[in-house]
């Protein structure tokens, strides 16, 4: 994320702006469960389905291709397992915040270090209503 931010402050201040007045806000997939294999699956699921509207395209850009490509066909297909397993754990690493309330936290404090200034947390729709619940809990 923080080459991505980097960028976009380039971008600014290659427009006169100052990036002071920019606000980094990125929409970020998020899964909490009491196990870290839980909320890695729900946020797999819901970045699956993410790259069949499309955003499989973006992913290229950031060499995931692939990985991202695979998932689209596959969910496309109607096989939304299979599409969740294709997306890799680099991809997830990289753009969500998943894991038990601790991990949730360090990751989030991770996007924050590397310059997100408003994270915008978007739940995995996959999530069980008490995930729901724990994530409302905890990251809120």
């Amino acid at each position: 994320m923080g080459d991505e931010i980097t960028e976009m402050r380039r971008g600014v201040e290659s427009n006169g702006r100052s990036p002071d007045e920019f606000t980094v806000a990125p929409f970020i997939p998020a899964a909490m469960a009491e196990d870290t294999e839980t909320a890695k699956r729900r946020v797999k699921g819901w970045i699956a389905q993410e790259m069949a509207m499309g955003y499989d395209r973006a992913l290229e850009r950031y060499g995931f291709g692939a990985s991202a490509d695979k998932a689209a066909k596959r969910w496309r297909a109607g096989d939304r397992e299979a599409a969740a397993e294709s997306i890799s754990d680099e991809i997830v690493d990289e753009f969500a915040i998943f894991g038990t309330p601790s991990e949730f936290t360090d990751d989030l404090s991770e996007f924050q270090a590397a310059g997100v200034d408003l994270p915008i947390l978007w739940p995995a729709p996959q999530a069980t209503t008490d995930e729901f619940r724990l994530t409302i809990d905890e990251a809120v």
